[in-house]
C-alpha cells in the first residue's frame, strides 16, 4: 500500500477541520500550491507548511471558512511534526 504524501496528509486535515467537501479541499489546497509555484505531487512538508500558513488562509476565507488562520496554523504545525517519509 502507498503511503499518503505530504499533500494528501494536508488536504485530509482541511476536510477535517473545515465544512469544505474532498475535492473543495483537495482542490483549494491545490490552488495555494499552484499560487507559491510549487508542484503538489513534489512539494516538501517543509514547503507546503509554509504554503498552508501563508497562502491558504486566504482561499480558505474567500470559501466562508471562519478562523481560517487558526485551521491554517494547525495544520502547518501537524506537517511539520510528521515524520519524514
Amino acid at each position: 500500500m502507498a503511503t499518503a504524501s505530504v499533500f494528501d496528509l494536508a488536504a485530509e486535515q482541511i476536510e477535517q477541520k473545515t465544512m469544505l467537501d474532498r475535492l473543495q479541499a483537495r482542490g483549494t489546497l491545490r490552488i495555494a500550491v499552484r499560487d507559491a509555484g510549487l508542484d503538489a505531487k513534489t512539494v516538501s512538508a517543509q514547503a507546503l507548511a509554509r504554503v498552508i500558513t501563508t497562502k491558504l488562509p486566504h482561499e480558505l476565507q474567500v470559501r466562508g471558512v471562519e478562523d481560517a488562520e487558526a485551521v491554517c496554523l494547525s495544520i502547518g504545525e501537524l506537517l511539520l511534526r510528521a515524520p519524514k517519509p
